[in-house]
């Protein structure tokens, strides 16, 4: 398979530039003395060999012409093989020996590339696999050997598995640029999100200058440029492992790689690297802020849910004070073993008067002077209250229309995430498929006994209804879904333990 066929006759090998399972590929001059690439694949490594030899056919003869595609010149069907001539890469070598320009070559030399660099590539690329699923086509080979650079435009090369979206086809290509549905067999036919997949993965090798298996590690020097942050975050959003979170339009990517452009670029000096450190301390500053401000009024709010809970505990003495009863003054008598006081100095004129004997002091006279002597108290009549607990206040449902537009997205995404994260929900909600969240309708909410709030909710084109209880603490979010039907199929929940 490393020699050249002798029955190909119209072209001369200059030199081979790799080889596979299927075949091989070589730098050839045709009769003019034009260089070209010519792909050789063999029947007997491929299973169906007919379907990628319609598929090129139809590319070569029903797609128009893009400069981000490589062009095929002609196709041979031999016995034992078949082959096809298309655009050649530009030699990066040192001019004694043939070195095609790839990505893959880049990658090795230089390492991460230059972020704008790498938006304005895959911008191209982007165009390019756009109009290739408009035509009805799929490559299913996307990774950084066959992107090319043929007069300095990236091209998607290597047309060899390009097949029709009409066809399922065989599951072809390289293991780490497949998405995980179809390794695991979820899916089987063929569709345009298996090239997307394959162009993030792609994107992140370009992005880190590592090997695909390494997914998503990632430098932490890499992560220190903005742009850098924000084609990593394009790159999660293709290759994320549950389908229904990744992007599934080019259009999508054209505008984030757009951004990237967009976003100015120049060397840091002393001046911006010490704004950059005044910038970062406000950051910290302002968190520390936010945060003592969360924390200062989570702590109000306890103290106010104390005192109402004590005031409603309170219950109101229903009877009356009785009055201070009257005690009628009693005539007191010193008692017997007192000291007598002593006797006053009259003047010889005048005559002290007679003083007349006391009465002698009964016996039953004693009480009667003792309480004479003690002060008079109310007795009242004291009720020991008895706590109960607080009376349950009954939710008022409120409309949804009294939410922000702000609050009513953000609810709709916590919907969609905790019908998402819930583990009962997945077998059910298999047949149901995408919940988008603009697909989400709020009927109403009403304050819950335990915090937060509960939002009763239906999806009317999945025919789902249910209710959630979203509780904000800080930064910390809480979900629980309450009850949940679906096609009027109720959804039991266990009891947490």
């Amino acid at each position: 398979m490393t020699d050249f066929p002798e029955t190909i006759k119209a072209y001369t090998p200059e030199v081979c530039c790799g080889q596979g399972g299927y075949g091989a590929v070589w730098r050839v001059r045709d009769a003019v003395g034009s260089s070209c690439a010519l792909k050789i694949v063999y029947k007997n490594s491929i299973a169906d060999w007919r379907q990628e030899f319609n598929g090129l056919t139809f590319y070569k003869n029903k797609v128009s012409p893009h400069p981000n595609l490589v062009r095929i010149f002609h196709i041979e069907n031999s016995m034992d093989f078949f082959y096809y001539t298309m655009e050649c890469a530009d030699d990066s070598g040192n001019g004694e020996t043939y070195l095609p320009d790839t990505l893959k070559h880049r990658i090795k030399q230089y390492g991460a590339l230059d972020p704008v660099q790498l938006a304005d590539i895959f911008g191209q690329l982007a165009v390019g696999l756009e109009h290739l699923h408009n035509a009805g086509l799929i490559h299913r080979d996307i990774k950084p050997e066959n992107i090319i650079f043929a007069g300095g435009i990236p091209k998607f090369g290597d047309i060899g598995l390009v097949s029709l979206t009409a066809h399922s086809g065989n599951l072809a290509g390289t293991q780490c640029f497949i998405p995980p549905e179809y390794l695991t067999g979820q899916k089987r036919k063929l569709k345009p999100d298996i090239d997307l997949y394959a162009f993030g993965k792609t994107l992140y090798c370009a992005l880190s200058g590592q090997e695909p298996e390494q997914y998503p590690l990632l430098a932490a020097a890499v992560l220190r440029d903005p742009r850098r942050r924000q084609l990593n975050q394009l790159v999660k959003h293709l290759c994320a492992t549950d389908p229904r979170r990744r992007i599934n339009t080019i259009s999508g990517i054209i505008i984030a790689l757009a951004k990237t452009i967009a976003q100015q670029t120049g060397v840091p000096t002393v001046f911006s690297t010490a704004a950059q450190q005044i910038r970062r301390i406000g950051r910290v500053l302002a968190v520390v802020a936010i945060l003592f401000l969360i924390g200062w009024s989570g702590k109000m709010l306890l103290n106010d849910r104390r005192l109402m809970k004590t005031e409603l505990q309170r219950k109101p003495i229903s009877e009356p004070i009785p009055p201070v009863p009257h005690v009628e003054s009693v005539k007191t008598e010193p008692p017997i073993d007192a000291v007598k006081p002593a006797a006053p100095v009259h003047s010889a004129k005048t005559t002290p008067k007679q003083i007349l004997p006391k009465k002698p002091l009964v016996a039953g006279n004693k009480s009667a002077i003792n309480k004479a002597r003690k002060p008079a108290r109310a007795t009242l009549s004291v009720r020991r209250i008895q706590p109960t607990s607080p009376p349950m206040i009954e939710a008022k449902k409120q409309p949804s229309s009294a939410l922000s537009r702000r609050l009513y997205h953000e609810v709709q995404q916590d919907i969609c995430e905790a019908i998402y994260e819930n583990e009962y929900l997945k077998p059910v909600l298999a047949d149901v498929g995408d919940i988008p969240e603009e697909d989400i309708v709020i009927d109403s909410f009403y304050p819950d006994n335990k915090g937060g709030r509960i939002y009763e909710f239906r999806i009317p084109s999945k025919q789902i209804r249910g209710k959630i209880r979203i509780l904000h603490l800080g930064a910390i979010t809480i979900r629980g879904l309450g009850y949940f039907y679906v096609k009027d199929q109720k959804i039991q929940f266990p009891k947490p333990k």
